[in-house]
């Protein structure tokens, strides 16, 4: 028992989803449907059933286990179609705000009756669904393992992944409903010590991005600068790097990685904490095959076609032609002095800081 608990406080920590939440009241507001269709997620049959115009939350209590809401995936994605002002309205006031996502660094509300905790991006339009302790989702309840998560919605392939840095290897499930992905991720390949789940729209553009360009350099360019040096360790030269060839930068010549920090960082308990600007990148770096100097048709070729802009880069101080990938933290920019991207340069931004991503 006591592992288990210890394995549960460790994901949660490093996933920086929940760190627990207080009691709140039940809400007896209404979710307004146009037609709700019941579904059988132990087996993923499906049938009609009568048309009704609202889910009554408060007649949910008479199925609540440990005073936790049951959650089909119809009632979930009817949440993705409500703002943080309806979902407010909906549930009550009496959530408490605790930190989740990378670093804490977005506001999730926690309502820990319902199970459920929610992040929110600028435009209050939900980020992710978080399941929290005592969930009882898509027929699926707070701690069980893979095997019987797998009983319940289907075998699929249990994913290798990593938390935070490739060092914390996790294992991880993904199913799809509706119009949601349903994500359980645990440090063990059994999942037996209590997966976490996070859930998002299937097409939302928090997630596809990650399907398609995710990989290490998203966990690098959110990092801080003690971050840095402590997973790749200090083996760096201080060069002078950046585009202008003028800025100080930290030179990992076996990565092909020149990290560029802002100067707005904090120090606290002697820790850097200033955040990566961006990465300059050159020989031997690659994305997908891709490596900087490729020409714009050859990057396409692999990552995919996207528009090239034209457009004055100040630190250059001329004009330049861009093609941009988007991922969850970062962004790949190649740039090139004409329009066919001849000895392209490539640097990787970061998301958060220069493209007010949430």
């Amino acid at each position: 028992m006591l592992k288990k608990l210890l394995s549960i406080s460790i994901i949660l920590c490093i996933l920086f989803i929940v760190t627990g939440c207080a009691k709140n009241r039940d809400s007896n507001n209404t979710i307004n449907k146009a037609q709700e269709q019941t579904k059988d997620e132990a087996t993923g049959e499906s049938k009609e059933d009568e048309k009704c115009e609202t889910i009554d939350t408060g007649d949910l209590t008479d199925t609540q286990e440990n005073n936790t809401y049951k959650w089909t995936s119809e009632m979930i994605d009817t949440l993705f179609t409500m703002k943080k002002d309806e979902i407010l309205k909906e549930f009550g006031l009496e959530y408490k705000i605790i930190g989740v996502g990378y670093e804490h660094t977005i506001d999730g509300y926690c309502y820990e009756d319902k199970g459920l905790i929610f992040s929110f991006n600028k435009n209050g339009e939900i980020l992710a669904i978080y399941g929290n302790f005592g969930f009882d989702i898509i027929g699926i309840k707070d701690g069980m393992n893979f095997q019987q998560i797998q009983d319940i919605l289907g075998e699929t392939e249990i994913k290798e992944t990593f938390v935070q840095i490739p060092f914390y290897i996790a294992y991880k499930l993904e199913y799809i409903f509706g119009d949601c992905l349903y994500e359980f991720k645990a440090f063990d390949i059994t999942g037996e010590y209590a997966p976490v789940l996070t859930i998002w729209e299937k097409d939302s553009k928090y997630i596809v991005p990650i399907n398609k360009y995710y990989s290490i350099n998203d966990v690098y360019i959110a990092y801080k600068k003690d971050n840095i040096f402590y997973a790749l360790g200090e083996e760096y030269e201080i060069v002078l790097t950046g585009l202008d060839g003028k800025t100080k930068g930290y030179r990992y010549f076996e990565l092909g990685m020149d990290f560029i920090f802002t100067e707005e960082g904090l120090s606290w308990n002697n820790k850097d904490y200033s955040p990566v600007k961006y990465i300059l990148c050159f020989a031997p770096f690659e994305i997908k095959g891709v490596k900087p100097g490729m020409d714009f048709q050859q990057i396409q070729d692999i990552l995919g076609e996207t528009e090239i802009e034209e457009t004055f880069n100040e630190i250059l101080n001329k004009t330049v032609f861009e093609l941009k990938y988007k991922s969850y933290y970062c962004t790949y920019i190649f740039i090139s002095y004409d329009k066919s991207g001849t000895d392209s340069m490539l640097l990787i931004s970061n998301t958060i800081i220069n493209i007010n991503f949430y």
